[in-house]
């Protein structure tokens, strides 16, 4: 849900507009539901969560990855936990006083609470889409740790268990979740939320290793776009699975297959530029829809909600119309507020990054 300027990648533009497109039909799905088969495309659109994810552990590991493959410094903490704060708290603050207020009847407002939900302990539930954000800031955290160690270890072969082993952890949760088994205590304060999605931070590293490792490498354009061909069937089989009421096999086996998937997607775009072949994809329509992809998850929920409960409260006939034209305007104004939130807001914070590391 948020770039780095890491050497900018195109290609995943298009992938985070992905993302952002899959999470906003789902949520808005209540608007075009009377459209046949409308759920049966749409109903994983929660998986685009999973997908920004892995974007964020990939571009944040590149860095970690070429210090560690190219035998050069460590990058600055104090750099990346900066950037890590301008870029995700202070639109989190502002989109959470402006929810506060319509809602605060409904908050618990003590101050205790207020502060745990500030420094991302405790969700106050006052926008239903910052669950993420408080998984995601954990990872943050947890991110130049494991390099931390990987580089204490130096060993490749150290490396390759460590990652092994927190992957699998992430699916043993999950496991045992939904085996109605509680893993509060092991979790702590990391929560088991953020062990049951540790797999995509986890395949995020590996991407950014296989990257790296395969940037100088050629492959030929056949086997590449047979490979993409394959991977999108495979995304296709998943979502014909996807209805099941086993939660097992969603979350355990069906959830693991779309993550992977993602990423093995992923890194074939990343590889169709070497044959000039990212014309389709590099499209300002996409970079454009990337770059305000945060500013449009935060507001798009909330937006929804008080849009439809608008209408519905002057609207006496419900028709097809009516919500087709309720979908067409919620993505309107969730557009305007996130465009100008993100020029006159996001990204002048940003800017101060520079102005902020002197001072500390």
């Amino acid at each position: 849900m948020n770039q780095t300027n890491t050497k900018h990648l195109y290609e995943l533009d298009f992938v985070r507009c992905i993302a952002i497109l899959l999470v906003v039909f789902f949520h808005f799905g209540l608007y075009l539901d009377f459209i046949p088969g409308y759920f049966t495309i749409v109903r994983a659109g929660s998986m685009g969560v999973q997908l920004f994810f892995i974007l964020s552990s990939f571009l944040l590991s590149q860095q970690f990855v070429k210090s560690q493959l190219k035998n050069i410094a460590f990058p600055s903490i104090k750099d990346y936990v900066l950037k890590r704060i301008l870029r995700i708290v202070p639109l989190f603050l502002l989109s959470s006083l402006v929810l506060f207020f319509i809602r605060f009847r409904e908050v618990d407002t003590s101050f205790s609470s207020i502060i745990h939900y500030v420094f991302f302990l405790e969700d106050l539930r006052i926008n239903p889409v910052v669950w993420s954000l408080f998984i995601e800031m954990r990872f943050y955290l947890a991110l130049p740790l494991i390099f931390l160690l990987i580089k204490k270890m130096d060993n490749p072969w150290a490396t390759r268990i460590l990652i092994l082993i927190l992957l699998l952890s992430s699916y043993a949760t999950r496991y045992l979740i939904y085996q109605g088994i509680d893993v509060g205590s092991i979790a702590g304060l990391w929560g088991t939320m953020f062990l049951e999605n540790l797999d995509c931070f986890m395949l995020g590293i590996i991407a950014a290793y296989a990257n790296e490792y395969y940037k100088s490498k050629v492959f030929w354009k056949i086997p590449l776009l047979a490979t993409l061909v394959l991977l999108l069937a495979m995304v296709y089989c998943s979502l014909s699975y996807y209805p099941t009421d086993n939660r097992i096999i969603k979350q355990v086996f069906l959830y693991p297959i779309f993550n992977i998937s993602w990423v093995a997607i992923i890194f074939v775009l990343l590889q169709l530029k070497k044959f000039e072949m990212t014309g389709v994809i590099n499209k300002p329509i996409f970079i454009y829809l990337s770059t305000l992809s945060y500013g449009i998850y935060i507001w798009h929920l909330s937006i929804r909600h008080y849009m439809l409960a608008f209408a519905e409260y002057f609207t006496v006939i419900e028709s097809p119309l009516f919500y087709l034209s309720q979908f067409i305007l919620s993505w309107l104004v969730t557009l305007v507020i996130s465009h100008f939130v993100y020029y006159y807001f996001e990204l002048p914070i940003m800017n101060s990054r520079k102005k902020l590391l002197k001072l500390f």
